[in-house]
């Protein structure tokens, strides 16, 4: 049998890596992060523990690897990076991706909110979740100016805290939750 490619290799250490991030994405869903082992995650993953160590420095690092890495796709779908302000067009695509995104993952997104709701793991993650964050807030608080809004910040916390709690109640029950029926007024009350 031939070695393998550099190609390969990088293959089978992504591979690997992704095997990592997803027996941690459905541990820490189910037991929660300070219940979740490195032993755990790499029983779940099928390899050994200290391998874990080859990828990842610790259990925090996997952590917010995940997050990052939600948030970075999800920021990436918005196509928001690099504009100086956004549409009303640009406003409603965010509104609809922000209810999409929960309904295309919704297991990813529920351990998002449940390690939301941790606070030791809310500590640790708030500074990553505000940088990421901060040209978002910018953009929506310049559009709430632009509009006229008296106060801009508080009509952006408003409409974040709406998005957020639809978020939750899709997660929560997702057949019953009247998705279409809410992201209509949610639509028509801010816009």
């Amino acid at each position: 049998m031939a070695p393998k490619t550099k190609d390969q290799l990088e293959t089978i250490k992504g591979e690997k890596r992704q095997r990592i991030l997803q027996a941690a994405v459905e541990l820490f869903a189910r037991h929660g992060y300070a219940h979740t082992s490195i032993s755990q995650i790499a029983q779940n993953a099928g390899i050994s523990k200290g391998l874990i160590y080859n990828y990842f420095e610790s259990k925090e690092t996997i952590l917010h690897e995940l997050v990052n890495d939600l948030f970075q796709a999800m920021y990436e779908r918005f196509g928001l990076m690099g504009k100086s302000e956004i549409t009303r067009d640009d406003y409603v695509a965010f509104i609809n991706l922000s209810i999409d995104i929960v309904l295309e993952d919704l297991d990813r997104w529920k351990l998002y909110f449940s390690l939301l709701t941790q606070p030791n793991v809310l500590k640790m993650l708030r500074d990553d979740l505000m940088k990421q964050a901060a040209p978002y807030i910018t953009l929506f608080y310049e559009y709430y100016k632009k509009q006229g809004h008296e106060n801009p910040e508080a009509w952006m916390r408003y409409v974040a805290a709406i998005i957020d709690g639809i978020q939750m109640h899709i997660l929560m029950d997702p057949e019953n939750f009247p998705v279409e029926e809410v992201r209509k007024i949610l639509l028509k009350q801010i816009l």
